[in-house]
């Protein structure tokens, strides 16, 4: 029974350490400042956090965002964008005909590569560029290229998203949030081509059988851009902004500052405020740059976990050697914390078993360690024996035969018995009891019997009948 016991908690702590860490569902911080996006989120991709979050899990429509799903089908269905071209179709114009989409100046008839149909969207949101995309992959079907996109989203794990077309012209039905587009950034930020785009300053699209000229696109994205003092931000890695009259001001941002790498998430910044004055100033930038600053002045990856400092002691049984062991951290521990937390503020809660048997291993996982940091478990550690523990022979014969005597069976065998011969004395009292109540029926059960013997005995002397002479 102490193996299997022993066993299953194995098991257990393996599938604890087998299992990746989620997202952090809460915000770790919060800014001192505010922000005019509706939906907004801040991640810290080292540490897999969500920093900071605001109506993460609302359902809102993301635009011209979601042209990174068209941009990630594009790439799974085309095998060369260099080589593979495509004509830009007239009928398609129709649909944004008259709204106001951002624009590459990609006129009917053009012909240009997936690579450069794929830098119009990604660099200038180019809605036609979008929308020539996904007429190509999907052979003139917007329902099959939606379906394709929301294939990708369930595969990725966006639970709250739907996409209706490549471009994301809006009032068709579409909608994410912010938690699931932080999603989508992951998924595009691993595509080189993809995160080679979304950080291009700007792209110079070559001359073709519509333009005589080549023609410079201007990243929306301007916190990557130098020469926008209102909005850039050092470290600022990629992605894009948009934005309507509708649906406010949107983004999907990247930075990068000393190895820490944020991505960040605002929808719905507005482009006329309560008296109905256009807002110069785009929200959803400012927004994003504010955050990052803040995070990368008041957050720092520490190491809060030492591997050569005991955290822990577990009694050891079945050794003459020693009756614990010190138990260590397998591996040292890093989180995003604020600047001002060290070692000394956080806290190590061993949880191991009563006692282990030896001999033990140095090196052996024995138990774990949560780590918490003001009263909040922010992880969890393997420990590990810091020695070896050799085995006492005589101990362990001493608890081998204590097991086997000690058994369960053992002591159903010993009840067996002990009933059995409680049940033989109780029948041997019964049967004292009655001959001493009924001595004559004794007696003349003795008489029988002995009158049965003489009998026998008779027979057996019967003579023989004598043979008669004439």
């Amino acid at each position: 029974m102490k193996k299997v016991f022993f066993s299953f908690f194995a098991l257990l702590l393996a599938l604890l350490f087998c299992i990746p860490a989620a997202a952090s569902e809460s915000a770790v911080g919060t800014p001192a400042f505010a922000l005019s996006g509706r939906a907004v989120c801040l991640y810290n991709l080292n540490t897999d956090q969500i920093l900071y979050e605001k109506n993460a899990d609302k359902q809102m429509d993301m635009t011209g965002l979601s042209q990174i799903m068209t941009a990630l089908v594009t790439l799974d269905r085309t095998k060369d964008i260099d080589k593979e071209k495509v004509k830009a179709r007239s009928i398609l114009y129709d649909r944004l005909f008259g709204k106001g989409y951002p624009t590459a100046d990609v006129r009917q008839g053009e012909i240009l590569s997936v690579r450069e149909l794929l830098y119009c969207m990604m660099v200038q949101n180019s809605y036609e560029a979008a929308e020539i995309l996904g007429d190509y992959i999907s052979e003139g079907s917007e329902a099959y290229f939606a379906e394709m996109m929301n294939k990708k989203a369930e595969e990725l794990g966006m639970k709250h998203t739907r996409f209706t077309n490549a471009s994301g012209r809006e009032d068709t039905g579409q909608y994410s949030t912010a938690k699931d587009l932080l999603i989508l950034i992951r998924a595009a930020m691993k595509q080189p081509v993809i995160a080679e785009m979304a950080a291009a300053v700007q792209h110079i699209v070559p001359a073709n059988n519509r333009h005589d000229e080549s023609r410079i696109l201007i990243a929306s994205n301007r916190l990557i851009n130098p020469n926008a003092v209102t909005y850039y931000c050092p470290g600022a890695t990629g992605l894009k902004a948009v934005g309507t009259e509708s649906t406010g001001r949107c983004g999907l941002f990247t930075a990068t500052r000393e190895g820490l790498t944020y991505y960040c998430v605002v929808l719905g910044a507005p482009v006329y405020d309560k008296k109905d004055e256009y807002i110069p100033t785009n929200g959803a930038i400012t927004d994003a740059k504010k955050l990052f600053n803040w995070a990368f002045s008041n957050y720092s990856y520490k190491n809060l976990v030492n591997v050569d400092s005991p955290c822990a002691q577990v009694k050891v049984e079945l050794s003459s050697d020693t009756d614990f062991v010190l138990l260590y951290p397998k591996e040292s521990y890093s989180h995003l914390v604020p600047a001002e937390v060290d070692e000394t503020s956080v806290y190590l809660r061993a949880v191991v078993p009563d006692h282990v048997d030896a001999p033990v291993r140095k090196g052996q996982e024995i138990g774990y360690s949560e780590i918490l940091l003001n009263g909040t478990v922010i992880g969890k550690i393997p420990l590990m024996a810091g020695s070896d523990v050799r085995r006492s022979q005589i101990l362990f014969l001493g608890r081998l035969a204590s097991d086997i005597f000690l058994s369960p069976w053992a002591i159903a065998v010993y009840v067996l018995l002990g009933l059995l011969l409680i049940a033989y004395i109780v029948l041997a009292v019964v049967q004292n009891v009655n001959r001493k109540k009924h001595p004559t029926l004794n007696r003349a059960t003795s008489a029988d019997k002995h009158s049965a013997a003489l009998r026998h005995r008779s027979r057996l002397r019967t003579p023989k009948k004598r043979k008669r002479f004439k």
